[in-house]
């Protein structure tokens, strides 16, 4: 590897003659007219276009910058505040004077459609006084023709790939087709095109420049490992040397400092950022399928289930020692960061149970049905808590992404066997009020080739419901002195309460150890308590991770439902995939 990094720096050392010609040509680069394909990418047949009639008015820029840096900075940190939002403010006094950096023009239409991206349709009408989809249709054009003009897929500016990726954040938010998956292939290769993918410690570059660079790689990682679980596909990044970003906030790093930064304990302004990372990096060792060895085709092994459990206990372990015993979760954003800790390895959790393979095909455990539908259920509890919670309302455009169509075809395979008892209806209270929700939401939307699978199976769950119903009432109908215990309702303590939203965000924390959220009785999977319990008493029960024993089979799980909506996705989209013997993973993350 050294030596095929050498080879590579001794190729791009430029020759006298080659010098010669940059020296002349580098003063006008920046203003060459931009590469066809750029404006092929964004369907776009006009040239290079003077974009100062589309920047709102300085003091509407304000507020934009302002709602940028408040509800998508800390959830998506690519940037630098103190310097961006004054070089910022500085252009919206004299917008000429970005005529001649595209990409900082390019950055500045990001922000302004994501910070619309964030706000509701009444927020813009009390703070512009313009509809909402009209200011994300008119922002939408202004970051393409900006990029355009930055010539984004040659660009070797920093800034204009920063601009890019959270452009691609933001459209996830606003197309469930398979646009930004695309696109986000277009980042990943950008960004090994600029070096991103090798740490730049010990090069020629300010820490400064390296946290930077740091920061925004491993946001490349976050929306490629998003982008695969929309949609069930292996992620396009698999090895990298970059280091994570340092755990500090932005008044700790100075643009002109030669200093290292000395991180943090606790929570800083990367905190939510930095949990997505380690996830992140996480779930692309878990799923990583080494390739077959050319000489006897022999496969190499890829991770055991006590390797990936040692791993996933491993995280568990690092996310509560490093960030969330820290976190003050009376600060909105820690208390969030903190509940999607304990959601994502709740969900670890689940993958290892339930992977997203045919049961022929996988080495799995064998956990009792009813540990795997509660640990399902809770998931769901959790995401729609977050969703609807007042605490987390500025950042609910971000949350509302997060569609755990996993958790909910593992509880409509399991309600499909599974009857009766307050955990099944518990559950159903929360399919009802998620379901349709999030058909909407999903990759490809509700006539996709994901979501008709798990509408299927709820067609079969509640078909098994029906006839369970109608199988009671016969009973009794037949046995009338025989006494009949009709199916357990949901007490008050397993809903929501009314009153939940009232609550501040302390109130709502479950704030036992991630490492400590646990399994009770060994291996029978999270003995969790309803979401009611969680947020009110601050408690889930101890050992979840920590005591996983995933080998001692017990209660099979319902398989064979499983395998057949397995089935159905793979050949939904795709009836070539018929009969074929593919091993897909999935790939989960923040």
């Amino acid at each position: 590897m050294l030596k095929v990094d050498g080879l590579r720096q001794l190729l791009n050392q430029p020759s006298d003659d080659e010098e010669e010609y940059e020296n002349t040509s580098s003063s006008s680069s920046a203003r060459d007219k931009p590469s066809p394909e750029t404006f092929f990418i964004f369907r776009s047949n006009v040239e290079t276009t003077d974009l100062r009639l589309l920047h709102p008015s300085p003091p509407h820029i304000a507020i934009l910058c302002d709602v940028f840096f408040s509800r998508v900075d800390p959830l998506f940190k690519v940037l630098h505040k103190p310097t961006v939002k004054a070089s910022i403010l500085t252009a919206a006094e004299n917008l000429d004077q970005i005529v001649s950096s595209e990409g900082h023009e390019s950055l500045m239409f990001t922000i302004y459609f994501a910070a619309v991206t964030s706000l509701t349709q009444e927020e813009c009408i009390k703070l512009f006084h313009r509809d909402r989809e009209r200011l994300l249709v008119h922002y939408k054009y202004g970051t393409e023709a900006a990029l355009a003009n930055a010539d984004f897929l040659n660009s070797m500016e920093l800034v204009t790939l920063q601009a890019f990726v959270i452009f691609l954040m933001c459209l996830r938010c606003h197309s469930e087709s398979r646009s930004a998956w695309t696109l986000t292939s277009l980042a990943v290769r950008i960004g090994h095109a600029l070096d991103l993918h090798r740490d730049a410690a010990g090069v020629a570059l300010s820490s400064f420049e390296v946290e930077m660079r740091r920061r925004l790689w491993w946001q490349i990682n976050v929306l490629d490992i998003r982008a695969s679980e929309d949609r069930g596909s292996p992620p396009i990044i698999h090895e990298h040397s970059t280091k994570m970003p340092s755990n500090v906030n932005d008044e700790d790093l100075d643009p002109q400092s030669g200093q290292n930064v000395t991180e943090k304990e606790g929570g800083t302004e990367m905190t939510f950022c930095l949990i997505s990372h380690e996830v992140c990096d996480v779930v692309r060792r878990l799923a990583y399928v080494p390739p077959t060895i050319s000489e006897d085709q022999k496969e190499v092994p890829s991770l055991g289930l006590q390797e990936k459990e040692t791993i996933v206990k491993a995280l568990s372990q690092r996310l509560e020692s490093k960030y969330l015993t820290h976190c003050d979760t009376s600060t909105p954003i820690y208390w969030v960061s903190s509940i999607v800790a304990r959601l994502t390895m709740l969900k670890m959790w689940l993958l290892l149970q339930y992977p997203f393979q045919p049961h022929q095909m996988a080495t799995r455990p064998e956990a009792s049905k009813e540990s795997i539908l509660r640990t399902a259920v809770s998931i769901l509890e959790l995401t729609d808590m977050l969703e609807t919670n007042p605490a987390a309302a500025q950042w609910t455009w971000f949350l509302t992404t997060y569609v755990q169509w996993h958790p909910l075809a593992v509880t409509l395979a399991e309600l499909c066997v599974q009857t009766s008892g307050p955990i099944v209806e518990r559950a159903w209270i929360i399919v009802d009020k998620v379901f349709e929700k999030w058909s909407d939401r999903v990759a490809d939307t509700k006539r996709g080739t994901l979501w008709r699978p798990i509408k299927k199976l709820l067609g079969k769950a509640r078909a098994a419901r029906s006839y369970n119903a109608r199988r009671t009432e016969a009973q009794a109908v037949v046995f009338p002195e025989t006494q009949y215990w009709p199916t357990p309702t949901v007490s008050q303590a397993q809903t929501i309460p009314e009153n939940l939203e009232s609550r501040n965000p302390h109130d709502a924390l479950p704030v036992a150890p991630v490492v400590q959220m646990g399994l009770s009785g060994g291996n029978e999977g999270p003995l969790l308590y309803s979401q009611q319990q969680m947020a009110l008493d601050g408690y889930i029960p101890a050992d979840v991770i920590s005591n996983m024993n995933l080998e001692q089979p017990l209660d099979p799980v319902n398989w064979g439902e499983w395998d057949e909506f397995i089935e159905s996705t793979w050949h939904a989209g795709d009836p070539i995939q018929e009969g074929r013997n593919m091993q897909w993973t999935t790939h989960f993350g923040l």
